[in-house]
């Protein structure tokens, strides 16, 4: 009799060991690396990120001399503008698309700007994270002057919210909402490239298992297609 009861002690034992490690974790939540993912994404080129979305801004403002002050612009002062832009992407282990508008309004008033606003939406699938998203910009464009040695200057806000997924660490799928906030960012008149300047990034949402979070990044572009992303005390390297 005590043998069985040994015996039984033992299975009930394993049992409820074996329940404890299948029950479902509720407390665990996503992490900075987890965030530095998604906003390098938010940043990205191959992404239709803050970089791609800029470089379009800086080729159209060239393209139509928005930039000149001889009168040849195809840009008229106070008159509003609007164009559709299709953007796909497919490299390496990565593929995007995204339709975007766009609103441009070119002001002479003083020192000429050219505002630029509209909305985009798509999807993307990279090495460590997928999503579909959407999202608004609001930058104004100053910097225009006749020289192309001059470069733009960009000031506003990129958003973009939607469902990603992770491929790495826990897996996740989670909402997303970001704000990425530029401060006199730099951008050549003849590369399109960035080159200098600062932001700030807020994301928040909530996780599958139900936990929200709360992430804010700092962002400092170094120019030559790179930058770095700060966030609570790690520093993640970006390529644009």
């Amino acid at each position: 009799m005590y043998q069985i009861k040994t015996n039984s002690i033992m299975i009930i034992a394993a049992a409820m060991l074996l329940l404890a490690g299948c029950k479902k974790d509720n407390t665990a939540t996503l992490t900075a690396d987890d965030a530095s993912d998604a906003m390098s994404a938010a940043l990205s080129s191959s992404t239709d990120g803050l970089s791609s979305q800029v470089s379009t801004a800086a080729s159209y403002a060239v393209a139509q001399g928005a930039y000149k002050t001889d009168g040849t612009q195809t840009l008229q002062c106070g008159v509003a503008f609007d164009t559709t832009v299709a953007f796909h992407y497919s490299g390496g282990a990565t593929t995007a698309s995204y339709t975007g508008q766009w609103e441009y309004l070119l002001t002479c008033t003083g020192s000429q700007s050219l505002a630029m606003t509209g909305s985009y939406s798509g999807n993307f699938d990279a090495p460590r994270i997928s999503s579909t998203n959407s999202g608004q910009r609001q930058w104004v464009l100053s910097g225009i002057t006749g020289s192309t040695s001059i470069p733009y200057t960009f000031n506003g806000t990129l958003t973009r919210s939607g469902s990603h997924t992770s491929k790495v660490r826990n897996r996740y799928t989670y909402t997303v909402d970001m704000t990425v906030t530029v401060t006199n960012l730099t951008v050549s008149k003849t590369t399109y490239e960035i080159t200098g300047g600062t932001g700030t990034v807020t994301m928040t949402g909530t996780v599958s298992n139900g936990n929200s979070y709360t992430f804010n990044g700092n962002i400092t572009f170094l120019g030559g297609g790179a930058a770095t992303l700060t966030i609570n005390g790690n520093t993640y390297n970006v390529t644009l």
